[in-house]
């Protein structure tokens, strides 16, 4: 092996783990969710973004639209609008969540909100 390719093999490495791939085998390579529509109501309704396995740990986002009438609330089940963080019109939130852990929101009212997650490894 010459000094070039030990150098073209470190720049790959190098490159690979500045990306946050994977390389342990078994694992899945990280992945961007194709996002979700979830409407917020009177009852906590759970936020997810399904296109990604929601069995490994991930970054999730979660935006109210300007044009919404109030804000949405935030928390674990059973959350509710006097407990949760609030999450003004305009604004987002954003959380890591551990594998199969859930976020929920409720609102006064029905309010579309876009989500998305990215999963990691």
């Amino acid at each position: 092996m010459t000094l070039h390719d030990s150098m073209t093999r470190a720049r790959a490495l190098l490159f690979i783990s500045l990306l946050g791939l994977c390389l342990v085998p078994g694992q899945a390579s990280a992945k961007v969710g194709t996002g979700a529509e979830v409407t917020v109501g009177a009852e906590a309704v759970q936020i997810a973004d399904t296109s990604v396995p929601q069995s490994v740990v991930r970054k999730l986002l979660v935006c109210v639209p300007e044009a919404a009438a109030g804000p949405i609330y935030v928390g674990g089940e059973g959350v509710t609008t006097s407990a949760g963080m609030p999450v003004q019109p305009g604004s987002c939130y954003s959380t890591k969540l551990l594998a199969n852990e859930k976020l929920y929101a409720i609102s006064g009212g029905s309010i579309a909100v876009r989500v998305q997650e990215t999963s990691s490894c």
